[in-house]
């Protein structure tokens, strides 16, 4: 009895529960979530408050790299002793600028190349303009230089005797003498200011050909010679002999001494050269060489201190000097 009233009972809820169910409205089941998409809202959601909570930082630019330290490369070693010491030029005088003095080559006459015949005499002439801010005068040499194989000139310079203001021109003249065997010559030749430096070089090379000389006019005087043509001693009865002296007052610092001898000179005979300063008798040259080996010696520096020249001679035979030339400018003429 009391069984049967239990199951009644349990059936009349679940009659009831039903009755119910059907008649309240419908529930809406719950979605699925989605994790992944959940995890990926609220990694955004962060980034954003992180973004806009986040101080600003100002990037620190790391420190340039100090350069490694270059190693100091040890010299090279030095060639002397290794390359041979070349003897100095014949002409110590440098063709150098001074200040002040230049010079503008214009023209020449004759042209370069030109042919003359054996042994004619003729004009060189060379025009320069003065460019320089100085004025050229009678201190002023224009004056031989240097030649391959020489064109005979009958002076080796000149002093200027007329004065060449700046943008002036002037003509420079030379006398020469084609030789006597054809071939090529040349000369090259320099002006020199006062202080002796070189400061312009012109020249002039021409072909000498076999033929009858047809003469010549000597060039009109645009200088004068200079006292690399000063002779101061020729001919004349100048033989020497054995024990004999002879001395000369020279008026510049360098001399050129030629001389001649006969069949009797040795080479046991000798020639003393004794060349000395008169300003200065500490500045004393003396060469002793044998006759017989030479028949010229240049002798001294260039200065314009005058200078007093003994020359004796030692042995058999005779010699007879026959040109003495000094310089009394600050330049080298030989």
């Amino acid at each position: 009895m009391n069984l049967r009233k239990k199951t009644i009972g349990i059936f009349s809820l679940l009659l009831t529960s039903m009755i119910l169910a059907a008649c309240g409205p419908t529930v809406t089941p719950a979605p699925t979530v989605d994790v992944n998409a959940l995890y990926t809202q609220a990694a955004v959601t962060m980034i954003a408050q992180l973004t806009q909570n986040a101080p600003t930082i100002t990037p620190t630019v790391p420190p340039t790299a100090t350069p490694a330290v270059t190693a100091t490369l040890a010299p090279l070693p030095t060639l002397a002793g290794v390359l041979p010491t070349l003897p100095p030029l014949a002409t110590s005088t440098s063709i150098a600028a001074a200040t002040g003095d230049k010079a503008l080559y214009v023209t020449q006459s004759p042209a370069d190349n030109t042919s003359v015949k054996t042994n004619q005499v003729f004009n060189i002439i060379w025009r320069l303009r003065n460019t320089g801010t100085t004025t050229w005068n009678n201190q002023y040499t224009y004056r031989f230089y240097s030649a391959a194989n020489k064109l005979p000139t009958s002076a080796n310079g000149y002093n200027l005797t007329q004065n060449v203001p700046p943008n002036s021109e002037v003509e420079l003249k030379v006398v020469a003498t084609a030789p006597g065997t054809p071939g090529t010559y040349d000369t090259r030749w320099v002006i020199t200011n006062a202080e002796g430096v070189n400061f312009s070089s012109f020249d002039l090379t021409i072909n000498v050909v076999q033929g009858a000389s047809s003469g010549g006019v000597e060039a009109t005087a645009t200088g004068v010679p200079n006292a690399c043509d000063a002779i101061q001693y020729a001919g004349g009865d100048q033989g020497m002999a054995d024990g004999d002296s002879k001395s000369f007052d020279l008026s510049g610092g360098q001399v050129a001494v030629s001389w001649t001898r006969d069949t009797a000179v040795t080479s046991a005979t000798s020639l003393t050269f004794k060349y000395v300063n008169n300003d200065d008798a500490s500045d004393t040259q003396t060469n002793t060489i044998g006759a017989t080996s030479t028949t010229a010696i240049v002798m001294g520096t260039p200065d314009k201190d005058p200078h007093t020249l003994t020359v004796t001679m030692s042995g058999p035979g005779k010699v007879i000097l026959t040109v003495i030339k000094s310089v009394a400018a600050n330049n080298t003429c030989w």
